[in-house]
């Protein structure tokens, strides 16, 4: 009994197979959009091929820039405060459940509305990050992963003793997605039995001839 263990022991060392981690990245940049837009980027999908998928991890920077405007249709001119103007920045990973959402503001404390449309200094978007995606299947295949960015529709805002219909608030706002996404996963190492191995790998059938020889007398 003590050969026959020893045996399949020696024959289980033999048979398991190492494996190491490795990792892959692909980036794509989304250009420069105008809100309100519906962006996409695709990035390629694991291979399968490769080994196994253990992880995926996206990372993201949104860039642009988001500004207030005021226009005034009459020539007299008016007073304002509070000039605000938002947006929302959201990116879904490659099942559209949505994965960051950002709100970038751009405010006038009080400003004066002159004849004509006039637009205040814009302020800078500059958000970066990363998630960890869950939906491994998702990213697995010999395709795309599509990843959607959405910019929403502005929503400005101010107060003005003009007459209605006289002082209108607005504003713009461009953006831009760049993405990565970095795959690990392990990979088969193929080795090759060293003469010590093959020594112990022949003894070990011989072992297990032995035994179940005797067993059959």
């Amino acid at each position: 009994m003590k050969r026959f263990l020893l045996s399949m022991t020696a024959l289980a060392a033999l048979a398991s197979a190492p494996a190491f981690a490795a990792t892959e990245t692909f980036s794509a940049t989304s250009g420069t959009l105008t809100a309100p837009f519906t962006g996409s980027v695709s990035l390629p999908q694991f291979n399968p091929t490769l080994g196994t998928l253990s992880g995926v991890s996206v990372t993201y920077s949104f860039g642009g820039s988001i500004n207030f405007a005021v226009t005034n249709i009459s020539s007299t001119s008016y007073s304002f405060t509070g000039g605000t103007t938002t947006g929302t920045l959201t990116l879904s990973g490659a099942n559209g459940v949505v994965a960051v959402s950002k709100t970038e503001t751009a405010s006038v404390a009080s400003g004066t509305a002159v004849f004509g449309p006039t637009t205040f200094p814009p302020v800078t978007i500059s958000e970066a990050g990363s998630f960890i995606a869950t939906d491994l299947a998702d990213y697995t295949g010999t395709g795309n992963a599509v990843l959607s960015f959405v910019g929403s529709a502005l929503a400005s805002s101010g107060t003005t003793n003009a007459p209605s219909n006289t002082v209108f608030f607005g504003g713009g706002e461009t953006s831009n997605a760049n993405l990565s996404v970095t795959y690990t996963y392990s990979v088969p190492v193929v080795t090759t039995p060293e003469p010590a191995d093959m020594a112990i790998f022949a003894v070990a059938l011989v072992g297990l001839g032995l035994v179940m020889r005797r067993r059959s007398i």
